[in-house]
């Protein structure tokens, strides 16, 4: 299977997974924006970048980080990526990292050491 079906396949169960949840109002595939999943809770909304390699190219890497600086404070922005991309995008086999809107560089930064280090 390729990255970029991995991606696809990891993209559409991090939906599933928000869909079954029951505090959750709505889950969007956000195909034009920034992000690739908008969640929409009673009181916040989660926008997610999924990754299967969990690689974010420098400008991604800025628009993930000026879209936490603009966001305001119950909108949160993860990065769901697998913890081993040779192996499926199951749901047991992804993890997340979340850019913080008070220091998202140093966010992004720890989450490039998370990828390099697995």
């Amino acid at each position: 299977m390729t990255y970029s079906r991995r991606g696809k396949h990891l993209e559409k169960n991090v939906r599933r997974h928000y869909r079954k949840r029951s505090d959750v109002l709505e889950v969007f595939r956000d195909t034009y924006g920034k992000t690739d999943v908008c969640v929409v809770f009673k009181d916040k909304i989660y926008l997610i970048e999924c990754k299967s390699r969990g690689y974010v190219n420098p400008k991604e890497r800025e628009e993930l980080i000026e879209l936490a600086k603009e966001t305001p404070d119950n909108v949160k922005v993860f990065i769901y990526y697998l913890k081993d991309p040779k192996k499926s995008a199951g749901w047991t086999n992804k993890t997340k990292t979340q850019i913080k809107q008070e220091h998202p560089e140093k966010s992004m930064q720890r989450h490039q050491k998370k990828v390099k280090d697995r």
